[in-house]
This record gives C-alpha cells, structure tokens and sequence, in this order.
C-alpha cells in the first residue's frame, strides 16, 4: 500500500516539473478569441509625437489599462507592432534622484504602448525577461513584490508605468512607477510536493522504501534547480555580454558621427583656405604683371625727358 501511495506521489512530482516547462496552452486558448480581435481595436490613425529631428507613430489600442496588462502577461508579442522601443537616457542611468527620462533607442529594453492619444504606458521588453531580476534600471521604473527577483524567479505585469512625451519628441519623461510580481516556480513546486504528500497519511514513512523514494524525489528536485540556475546563469552572461556589446557598438557610432562632423567642418574650411589661396594666386599674378611694366613706364618717362630738353635746347638757340 505504500509503495503504491509513494508511486502517486512521484506522479503528482513530475506533473508538477512539467509545469515549469510549459506554456499554459489553457490559458493561452482562453484568450485566444480576445486577441483575435484586437486588430479590430486599433483606433484610426495613428498618434504623431513630433520631434525636432524626425517623427514617431504609435498605433493607439483601444483597451483598457487591465487589458494592456492581460495581453502582456498572456501574449505580450503582439504588442510589439504598437510599441517604441526606448531606453534610459544616459544621465538617468547615472543619475539617483534626478527625474527619469528615456529615449528612443532600437536596442532599448523597454516598450511604450498607448490606449489613448494622451497616455502613454511603458513595459518591460520581451527580451529581458529572464534576467530582469538583476537590471539597475528596472528598479527606476518599477517597483517590485512578491518573492525576491532572481535567476529562478519569474515576473507578471501587475500595473504598467506611465510616462509622457517630451518637446523634442525623442524623449519620455517617467511620470508614475509600475509594479512588477515575482515568483519562484521551484519554491512553489516543493511547497506543491509538501501538500501532496500531506495528502496520503497512510504512507508509512519510516519504512526504508519510502524514505529511499522520498530522498530521490528530493535529490531530483535539487538537481532540477540547479540545472535551471546553472542555464539562467549561463544566458544571463551571454545577454550581459551581447548588452556591453550593443553599448559599444552605440558609443562607437556616437564617436563616429563625431568624427564625421569634424571631418565635415575640416572640410569646410579647407575649401575656404582654397578659395582664398587661388585668390592670392590671381592677385600675384596682376601685381607681377604690373611690375613687370614699370621699366617700359621707365624708359617711356625717360624719352619724355629727352624729348623736353630737346625743344628746350630749341627754344633757348633761337632766342639767341
């Protein structure tokens, strides 16, 4: 009987591994009907945010903000198309009690999505979900609850943060934090195998089969967790690499822009040094040239001479 009641328990154990596998297909389906239509709920046109330099749209949904949270924690993928992609400005980054400021940014960790011409909401992107519990800047706009984040934890959407739109049109301003919940999958699966085997208090656990089961099904627990911590930690690594990269790859191009502009104003005055070289060049030329007329002015001046001293000469023989 207890052999038996030990082989229930050790089903119920991998029916609840299999759930940290998984995607809840039930209720994915469930709200499968909803999303379908959500195209249908984008409002007409499209909210401009000018910009001095060039200008952003954003399709506006027509859902409420517990709706804007459903669809993230559901299906959040299909927010994307709606969405701009922005990041902490530098300054806020560094910054403690300055406000909070973020900018348009392709390689931005964060979305900014719209239900109204006039509220703008911001969520965590996609691709930091697995190793949000240890990004700075999450906890600038975020605030947190639940278990403590880590590598094993995970995180749903409790409230959205606002934000609003600068002058410049490529910045936003944080006006209210959202509120992020974590949870620990392997803390809730032992809590989970505790109840279960509450559940059969015929089990005669001090018998040597049983013991021997349950210190399996423990070991095999401690081993799941650590495989999964060991595989968070290597993607956590490889994604701060591919981040300091991405922060490179954008300082590197701020430089070359820099450069570029340099380059541009040596130009500049290059062609002007040019411009007034071949002026001098020209003014040399005709100050030569009338140089090299002076000994015929010369000669022309001394001939004048003659010519008077002669008709001098001329004049004084006769009146003589």
């Amino acid at each position: 009987m207890a052999i038996q009641k030990v082989d229930e328990l050790v089903h119920k154990f991998n029916e609840l591994r299999q759930l940290c596998y998984q995607n809840f297909a039930v209720r994915i389906t469930a709200i499968e009907n909803y999303l379908s239509t959500l195209s249908d709920r984008v409002v007409d046109g499209s909210v401009i945010i000018n910009g001095a330099f060039a200008s952003e749209k954003i399709s506006p949904l027509k859902i409420s903000e517990s709706e804007l949270v459903q669809v993230y924690n559901d299906v959040p993928k299909v927010l994307f198309k709606n969405s701009i992609i922005t990041e902490l400005t530098s300054k806020s980054y560094r910054d403690v009690n300055e406000p909070i400021f973020l900018e348009n940014d392709e390689s931005g960790k964060y979305w900014i999505i719209t239900t109204d011409r006039d509220k703008f909401f911001l969520v965590p992107s996609i691709n930091i979900k697995s190793n949000i519990y240890k990004l700075k800047t999450v906890e600038k706009l975020f605030n947190f609850c639940g278990d403590t984040p880590s590598a094993e934890s995970h995180f749903i959407l409790l409230k959205p943060a606002k934000v609003s739109s600068q002058s410049s049109g490529k910045q936003w301003k944080l006006e209210e934090r959202g509120i992020l919940e974590f949870n620990n999958p392997f803390l809730q699966l032992s809590l989970e195998l505790e109840g279960n085997i509450l559940e059969f208090p015929d089990i005669q656990i001090n018998t040597e089969d049983s013991n021997l089961e349950i210190k399996k099904m423990a070991k095999r627990l401690d081993d799941l967790r650590l495989e999964f911590k060991q595989s968070q930690q290597e993607r956590n690594k490889l994604e701060s690499q591919i981040d300091d990269l991405r922060f490179e790859f954008k300082q590197s191009q701020k430089e070359r822009e820099k450069l570029e502009l340099q380059i541009e104003q040596l130009s500049d005055r290059f062609n002007d040094l040019n411009v007034k070289l071949n002026q001098f060049q020209q003014d040399g030329k005709m100050l030569e040239s009338q140089i090299n007329k002076i000994p015929i002015l010369r000669d022309f001046v001394y001939l004048q001479i003659d010519l008077l001293k002669v008709r001098l000469d001329s004049l004084e023989n006769r009146n003589s």
